[in-house]
């Protein structure tokens, strides 16, 4: 499972990857503000369902890092 300062990392791989915020916003379900707050680091913890949303978008995304 992804930790809390990991979140970050994942959700910089998946923008580097070439979605917009508002693309992953609208894939994993979670607000673009908190997308963009988590990104950014201002956020370093959010929800077991989010964390989840976003670990398996990143696995999907970059299995060569974040695994399968």
């Amino acid at each position: 499972m992804i930790g809390a300062m990991n979140i970050q990392n994942a959700l910089n791989e998946i923008r580097d990857s070439g979605l917009t915020e508002t693309e992953i916003s609208a894939i994993v379900d979670i607000p673009q503000p908190t997308i963009n707050r988590l990104r950014r680091g201002v956020h370093h913890e959010t929800s077991y369902a989010r964390t989840m949303a976003i670990q398996k978008l990143a696995q999907e995304i970059r299995p060569d890092i974040f695994g399968k």
